[in-house]
């Protein structure tokens, strides 16, 4: 279901694949993120993260890591995501909708440590990554504080920084493929991701 202009479905893969594999994908996303960030007035590298994760359906084509997330009553997978405050993210980690979500952020957490942030002084959380342990085993593989932000008062209330996050996962929402998780394997949900953010900041580079 290619568009007519686009090689034949069998080449597309193979390049999709291979660039999913061999870590092209990320290397064109950082890429971009520096270039976004520069043009935003920012520094290339952020000094603040937040983190959360968005339980979305699997279709029947998934095959592994899907599961029941309970709290949000959706069977499928869980993404894991960790975003500056421009919404774009640093680290991706898609896993079965029944993992925990301190599990779940721990698993993009370790990609994220493989990243040099040499400005990073805080990473925030919302009530659902609240323990001690968690907290301070974050703070020592990131080398920076790690705070969980609570809600002040009962009903919707804007949380400053939070938001920013929730912005990130609406973002993927409008994409018609990351609206229900279609693929058979986890890491292309990953891969998947990364293009839509890739193209989100090309638009932001090059506004058409």
């Amino acid at each position: 279901m290619l568009p007519h202009d686009f090689p034949k479905w069998s080449t597309v893969h193979y390049y999709s694949r291979k660039w999913r594999l061999d870590g092209t994908w990320e290397l064109i996303e950082s890429s971009l993120r520096e270039q976004v960030r520069i043009s935003e007035g920012k520094e290339s590298t952020p000094s603040l993260l937040i983190a959360d994760s968005q339980s979305v359906k699997t279709s029947f084509v998934a095959v592994e890591d899907k599961g029941f997330d309970g709290n949000k009553r959706v069977k499928g997978r869980k993404r894991n995501i960790i975003c500056d405050t421009l919404g774009l993210p640093w680290a991706i980690a898609v896993t079965a909708a029944n993992v925990g979500d301190r599990e779940g952020i721990l698993e993009a957490i370790v990609k994220l440590v493989q990243i040099t942030l040499p400005r990073l002084q805080k990473i925030i959380f919302d009530q659902g990554y609240v323990g001690e342990i968690f907290l301070w085993l974050v703070s020592c593989l990131l080398a920076c504080r790690a705070e969980v932000v609570f809600r002040k008062e009962k009903g919707f209330h804007v949380l400053e920084k939070r938001w920013i996050i929730e912005r990130t996962f609406a973002w993927l929402l409008m994409n018609r493929r990351l609206a229900c998780d279609y693929e058979k394997l986890a890491s292309s949900s990953e891969a998947l991701i990364r293009l839509a953010m890739i193209r989100l900041m090309l638009n932001r580079l090059h506004p058409s």
